[in-house]
């Protein structure tokens, strides 16, 4: 196994939301792990489809935010350019935010970035994420939110100079 498919790292910045909270801007510093390699080996060169994982403090209070899915890298051509869809689901700590608010405590999250890819794996991404925490049965008063972000992404054998 290629020594850049241990998994990634992302540091990232979710820089503004938009939607119908009074505080559209948001600062996050979070983590998404990617395990192993491709699901399916033979679209490699074309394709590589992952799951991935999160786990980490979320809210002010500490609270324990997990989630995790399926990614598909897509480079683009012979480019350094890669385009990544990706879906998940996890939890949604219950915070002080809003304790009237009546949605799930499970987040839906579905994203698209795109970024540029350097020679060591590293890269700089530009995200769009649409995250719906309304559950199956649609509350109106829970409206899902679209969310812009930059992104790093480093592999971990950068920290061992691999």
């Amino acid at each position: 196994m290629p020594e850049d498919r241990i998994g990634n790292w992302k540091i990232g910045g979710l820089a503004y939301s938009v939607g119908e909270t009074p505080d559209t801007k948001v600062s996050d510093l979070h983590n998404k792990i990617r395990i192993g390699s491709s699901l399916l080996p033979k679209l490699d060169g074309y394709a590589e489809v992952r799951p991935w994982v999160s786990l980490g403090p979320s809210a002010p209070d500490g609270s324990l935010y997990g989630m995790g899915g399926i990614l598909i890298d897509v480079p683009l051509g012979g480019s350094s350019f890669v385009f990544t869809p990706s879906v998940g689901a996890g939890t949604l700590p219950v915070t002080p935010r809003d304790p009237a608010a009546t949605g799930s405590v499970v987040e839906f999250r579905s994203q698209l970035e795109l970024g540029y890819q350097f020679e060591n794996k590293a890269r700089f991404s530009l995200g769009y994420s649409r995250i719906d925490t309304s559950g199956p049965a649609a509350d109106a008063a829970a409206p899902a939110n679209n969310v812009f972000g930059f992104y790093y992404r480093m592999p971990f054998g950068a920290f061992t100079g691999r």
